[in-house]
């Protein structure tokens, strides 16, 4: 009997909740641990601004005294939702054993828990929604190099999510380049900056960390209105990006952070960042990876995209990096994914995000999760 427990963001099931990944994957030669500080920075209740505008609820799932899997499920504030344009419910950090009934029990207690506060629909894998890096669930790839925000699971997450009755939503591609020993990079690199010297007006620069608060709220503008026809997406408070900005790198790595600048006015964004995941393993970062790239639409047709492109990547190669990384781009931006191949980029992974009504996943008389199996809770702190 699968038992799943309500536990809060604190204590031993807390605890518990952040080694789940290790328990579960410690064998698997692919997987290779992220720092937990990170989950628990973004989950702390104190620390996140983000949770003045959303809340959630973890759970754990128990096979008698082991733990089996974890799920948390996350609804954004009547204003957020508004904002959005949906009421879309959030499912994310998601781990389980390869047993379908753990992944139903998972996936129907955050189901009911967000059917029970009014949402409509059940989305994810998010950590904790798609406002943040990391989501989406990896379908291919899975031995490509692991980069710092991306996500990562087992191969076969894929089959239980289509057992539980999760739909395909839309896919989303991070691409790579290996910018050593890359004739076509160097080649499109150089045309690249003969294109920059005719078209001057177009000036990179890095974030300020001297000037924080403008430069981030430089970032925020920038983002918020590059999504705003994106129903996926609501606009997140200045705190918020702030606190964000602190996830995505280290204070001293900021200036790495870019922004386009076209006769004096900010049109664009390159979130750039070492990749903090070989740090984590003792090496010298060789990779970066850019978790964020924007133009403000109205400079779409500039030169300001290819501005921002050039010169993150040749300041990434001159300070001796080997291989930059280009996440979760969304899979109907073909103009972009053509720009990356013709530098010499390849696609290295393909990520999914998954949907399914929640009025299916409540009714009795569906096959969704919450039909699937009867459930057994536990208080937090008992096996």
């Amino acid at each position: 009997m699968i038992h799943i427990a309500t536990i809060p963001a604190e204590g031993l099931d807390f605890e518990t909740f952040l080694e789940v990944p290790r328990t579960i994957h410690d064998q698997d030669s692919r997987w290779r641990e992220h720092s937990s500080a990170r989950t628990r920075r973004m989950l702390a209740r104190g620390l996140n601004p983000f949770w003045r505008q959303a809340e959630s609820a973890l759970f754990l799932a128990w096979a008698g005294a082991r733990p089996v899997g974890r799920i948390g499920a996350t609804r954004r504030s009547v204003a957020g939702q508004e904002a959005a344009g949906t009421r879309d419910g959030f499912f994310g950090f998601f781990e389980s054993i390869a047993d379908p009934d753990v992944a139903r029990a998972l996936l129907t207690a955050a189901a009911d828990w967000l059917g029970e506060r009014g949402c409509t629909r059940l989305l994810g894998p998010c950590q904790p929604t798609p406002d943040f890096d990391g989501f989406g669930l990896l379908v291919e790839g899975f031995d490509a190099r692991r980069l710092s925000g991306e996500s990562f699971n087992p191969d076969y997450y894929p089959a239980l999510f289509a057992a539980c009755g999760l739909h395909p939503e839309k896919d989303y591609f991070s691409f790579q380049n290996n910018m050593l020993d890359n004739p076509v990079f160097e080649r499109e690199m150089a045309r690249l900056g003969r294109y920059r010297a005719r078209h001057a007006s177009a000036r990179v620069r890095s974030f300020d960390v001297a000037r924080f608060e403008r430069d981030t709220a430089i970032v925020r503008d920038i983002l918020a209105c590059a999504y705003a026809d994106q129903p996926l997406y609501a606009p997140l408070d200045f705190d918020t990006y702030a606190f964000h900005l602190h996830t995505l790198a280290r204070r001293e790595d900021m200036h790495w952070f870019l922004i386009v600048e076209i006769d004096g006015q900010p049109v664009g964004v390159n979130l750039l960042a070492p990749n903090e995941n070989e740090r984590l393993h003792g090496a010298a970062p060789r990779g970066i990876g850019t978790s964020e790239f924007s133009i403000l639409p109205e400079y779409h047709h500039t030169q300001a995209a290819a501005a921002l492109f050039h010169d993150s990547w040749a300041r990434a190669r001159r300070q001796g990096f080997a291989w930059a990384s280009m996440a979760y781009q969304d899979e109907h931006h073909v103009s972009m994914h053509r720009m990356l191949e013709k530098v010499g980029s390849f696609r290295a992974k393909r990520f999914r995000l998954y949907q399914m009504p929640l009025n299916a996943a409540t009714d009795p008389a569906s096959t969704g999760p919450a039909s699937a199996l009867a459930l057994t809770t536990r208080h937090p702190g008992t096996v």
